[in-house]
């Protein structure tokens, strides 16, 4: 079961004679069904080490983006299916997940998208570079394949060729 997510907001109004004062409210972020498309660039990053994860979320926030981040493939994949189609601009998702591999997310999702509609650009990170895994991953929907160790020259290159811009 997927968990829900909180939305809210925080807003700061001047206080008479004391300066200022902040409110919070907080609310559960009710089901999108696809139908809501966000301008915002947000990226979901699914990696089940966090260190590797800590690194990346620094790299695409150094390049503007906003980041969330699962652990594992069934845990993106009720993320993106939770937050509907349009929610996130972008997945990078380990290739070699322990539970579900990043292939099998892209295949479930692609799966997802044929009868919800939608398109999700995935981007597999991996240590080959084997033209046969480029291959595979063509065939089980990865939209491109970049290396686990790649810079922020190679991200955002990543993020041009799939038009994904900041």
């Amino acid at each position: 079961m997927c968990e829900r997510y909180l939305s809210g907001s925080l807003e700061q109004h001047p206080a008479p004679a004391s300066g200022s004062a902040a409110g919070l409210s907080m609310q559960n972020r009710p089901e999108s069904g696809g139908k809501k498309i966000s301008a915002i660039k947000r990226i979901l990053i699914v990696q089940n080490l966090i260190t590797s994860k800590n690194l990346l979320r620094q790299k695409l926030k150094y390049l503007g983006f906003l980041v969330e981040s699962a652990s594992t493939g069934s845990e993106a994949l009720c993320m993106y299916k939770e937050r509907g189609a349009g929610y996130y601009s972008a997945i990078i998702t380990d290739a070699q997940l322990p539970e579900k591999s990043g292939y099998d997310l892209a295949l479930q999702i692609r799966k997802y998208e044929k009868s919800n509609g939608g398109y999700l650009p995935i981007i597999a990170m991996s240590k080959s570079e084997f033209s046969e895994e480029n291959i595979y991953s063509k065939k089980m929907g990865i939209t491109l394949q970049i290396d686990k160790d790649a810079d922020v020259s190679v991200l955002r290159a990543a993020f041009d060729k799939i038009n994904i811009q900041k």
